[in-house]
């Protein structure tokens, strides 16, 4: 059946319309209204609701059952013609399809940046403050709009609700479900308001003279902690211990798999991470936290944070130590431009761990206890001496007010003895494309050769590529390129 061209016409007038109302509404949003809106999801917690994290999952789910529902009316086909709601479910399920596909394109022409980090340290408005969009760069970093999950709702609910005009209960079925998932997205800070459809500072908050208490609901990544009168539950940035139960028994098999030990052992590991963290925190310590959501199964409320004891950062000791892998929920650690150089430094202190044979590592040569033989300087958070901090949080407030500001941080450097006399050089000083032989050489690990091709290889896009030249295998990567910016 074709179109008469009157009507196609006008179908193609209300197209336009449509679209150029949908610009003015982007525009709108992205002006007045994404940022505020961010932010008060942010500061209010919102995205702790389990309600609004559990209307997420179904955009998905829906999506990786549509190629076997279509394969399954394809064959009912045979015996017959499709009722009314299967011929709408089929060309509902080919619509989510046709327009996921388009959602990803328009990703890589729109590159807009997400509301909050959540993989691959992706920049963000909360996490880093980066905001606005970047055409035609590509990548699930810069992927936010036009939003997956709202293709994904809109092209399904929008089949149901124009094959059946008539039905009222599916068109208030189909509103209520589109609209509520449609607003889980906002309020879990997954998008902004426009990639569904009075910018925060971003200083860390910092708890000073914190205790520790003791409580058996606590692993070596995750414990209760004292402020003054009040009482928390952190979990570490970064780095993941075993579990000391059997209540998670996927993650725990998981773990177990990691190491390369046994579930029994995975315990024994986490009960010796356990124990390695309460004796670290015996004496009073500093937590650095934004506040985010770190869910978990108690009542009380669990946040992501860094850690400083006395002997410097829990998660990097626990990590020395065998202890507990480098893997987590990340963010940009304050003092740093981002968390690559944490990252890469977790992954260093893992090596020496497993190389040592201690920790989880050395569960089979009866090494689980056995200290790392290095001393290591782990400590990455320095404020500086100007720096207001807060013993207590104030009385009104969850948490002392934000006073510890990136800008106004030192990270020590760590300095390493090279094979030339009396040279030094810093990690993160290494600019990729301009460093001469003479420098590329100070870096352990290259020598003329591996430095001669790597001058040869460039221009590199970044020091990421470097796994790109001849003779830089995985180890060898992970242990120059923290020199590189």
């Amino acid at each position: 059946m074709t179109i008469p061209e009157p009507e196609y016409r006008r179908l193609l007038l209300r197209t336009l319309v449509i679209t150029v109302l949908c610009i003015a509404a982007v525009l709108m949003c992205y002006f007045w209204i994404d940022r505020p809106v961010a932010f008060f999801v942010y500061r209010h917690h919102i995205n702790t609701i389990r309600v609004f994290r559990w209307l997420t999952y179904p955009p998905p789910e829906v999506q990786n059952w549509s190629a076997l529902v279509l394969t399954i009316l394809m064959v009912r086909r045979a015996w017959g013609s499709f009722l009314c709601w299967q011929k709408t479910l089929f060309v509902a399920c080919l619509s989510l399809i046709v327009a996921d596909d388009f959602r990803i394109s328009l990703g890589d022409v729109f590159g807009r940046y997400w509301p909050e980090t959540w993989t691959h340290d992706n920049p963000s408005l909360i996490g880093t403050g980066a905001y606005g969009f970047h055409p035609f760069q590509r990548g699930d970093d810069i992927g936010s709009f036009p939003s997956g999950h709202a293709a994904r709702i809109l092209a399904f609910a929008t089949v149901w609700l124009t094959a059946m005009p008539r039905s009222r209960t599916v068109q208030v079925v189909v509103i209520i479900l589109s609209a509520s998932m449609l607003v889980s997205l906002v309020a879990m800070n997954y998008h902004f308001v426009v990639d569904a459809g009075a910018r925060e500072s971003k200083d860390w908050i910092v708890l000073e003279n914190c205790r520790f208490i003791l409580n058996p609901a606590d692993d070596g990544d995750s414990f209760h902690v004292s402020v003054g009168t009040k009482e928390y539950i952190f979990r570490l940035y970064m780095v993941d211990a075993p579990e000391t139960d059997a209540l998670t028994p996927g993650r725990l098999v998981e773990q177990a798999k990691y190491f390369e030990i046994t579930v029994p052992q995975a315990i024994e590991v986490g009960e010796a991470a356990k124990e390695f963290t309460r004796e670290k925190l015996s004496q009073p310590f500093t937590v650095f936290t934004r506040m985010s959501d770190a869910m978990g199964r108690s009542k009380l409320e669990r946040f992501y944070a860094f850690v400083q004891t006395k002997d410097g950062d829990l998660g990097e000791q626990l990590v020395r130590n065998g202890l507990a892998r480098n893997y987590g929920y990340k963010a940009v650690p304050p003092g740093l431009r981002n968390s690559r150089l944490e990252v890469e430094k977790l992954q260093q202190f893992e090596d020496e761990a497993k190389q040592e044979k201690i920790g989880g590592w050395g569960v089979d040569t009866k090494r689980l206890n056995v200290q790392a033989q290095k001393p290591t300087s782990f400590s990455v958070f320095v404020a500086e001496k100007t720096a207001r901090s807060y013993a207590r949080p104030p009385a009104n407030t969850p948490f002392a007010t934000p006073v510890f500001r990136p800008s106004s941080t030192t990270v020590r450097p760590v300095e390493v003895k090279q094979t030339h006399a009396n040279e030094k050089i810093e990690l993160g000083r290494i600019e990729i494309n301009t460093a001469t032989e003479k420098e590329l050489k100070m870096i352990p690990g290259v020598g003329p050769v591996i430095a001669s091709r790597i001058i040869a290889a460039r221009p590199f896009r970044s020091a990421d590529d470097l796994k790109k030249v001849n003779g830089i295998g995985d180890k060898k990567y992970a242990k120059i390129r923290p020199y590189f910016q």
